[in-house]
């Protein structure tokens, strides 16, 4: 009898991963192909302008380490390179600044990259948006609300750490 329900519920996972939407051919394509131009550029500029040389554009000299028998490398071939030529180019894609609290809606501080994403610049513009990329599901992070009074109540009540000994000051009612 156990061994059916365990085959039944494996059934159910089966059937219920089989229903996942997948992600239209196109889309695919054009996402390969982005992160395709984004390596191909990047080999070529690494090609013909190394990391130990310096950029005048961007003001940054990147040196190649001389280190030593026995000590770690700082530089990882891949991963360096991935952060500089791909990462780089669209890390604003996640690294978005807000300017109040991750609730429902935020408020984003639109800004722009005058050198190929090194540094970034406000342009003052505040954009109002629906936040769908934070954790804040259950409301923690509200200035207002039954969460944000209750932490405030509780906060006064205990205070804000923990960190004695029950011989030292003895234990919390929670």
């Amino acid at each position: 009898m156990l061994y059916l329900q365990h085959k039944k519920k494996n059934a159910f996972v089966t059937s219920q991963i089989r229903d996942i939407e997948e992600c239209p051919s196109f889309t695919n394509f054009t996402i390969y192909l982005s992160y395709g131009v984004l390596f191909l550029v990047g080999y070529v500029k690494e090609f013909f302008y190394p990391p130990s040389t310096k950029e005048t554009n961007r003001e940054v000299e990147c040196t190649r380490e001389n280190s030593g028998l026995g000590y770690v490398p700082l530089y990882i071939g891949f991963e360096s390179f991935y952060t500089r030529n791909v990462y780089r180019r669209i890390q604003d894609c996640w690294n978005r600044a807000i300017s109040s609290v991750p609730g429902a809606e935020i408020d984003l501080l639109e800004r722009y990259t005058p050198d190929y994403g090194w540094t970034m610049k406000l342009t003052g513009k505040v954009l109002k948006c629906i936040n769908a990329g934070s954790y804040n599901y259950l409301g923690f992070a509200e200035n207002h609300g039954p969460c944000h009074d209750a932490a405030e109540l509780t906060t006064k009540e205990v205070g804000i750490t923990t960190s004695s000994s029950r011989l030292e000051l003895g234990k919390l009612w929670m």
